[in-house]
């Protein structure tokens, strides 16, 4: 589950026209305080290793539990990786 939470927080900073690579350190950052926290190479190395999961269809199947359409069945809400306030 870490690495499907690291690649949904770049995924997350790359919509919000954040590009590569300082979607990396975006991601670090904004995942600082959660279970799935890391530096930009961990980051960078579970978003390619996820990337590359989802491309096999039998790989696919071990992020299920992660989508946002299947989390109301397990309880496993992703965590708020909306901009954090500095301030």
């Amino acid at each position: 589950m870490i690495h499907f939470r690291r690649w949904q927080a770049v995924r997350k900073v790359r919509s919000e026209g954040i590009k590569f690579p300082k979607a990396y350190s975006e991601a670090s950052s904004r995942l600082a305080d959660t279970f799935a926290a890391g530096g930009e190479d961990a980051i960078k190395k579970s978003y390619l290793l996820v990337r590359k999961d989802m491309q096999n269809p039998k790989k696919r199947l071990r992020y299920y539990r992660g989508r946002s359409d299947v989390q109301w069945l397990t309880d496993t809400a992703a965590p708020d990786l909306s901009k954090k306030d500095n301030q």
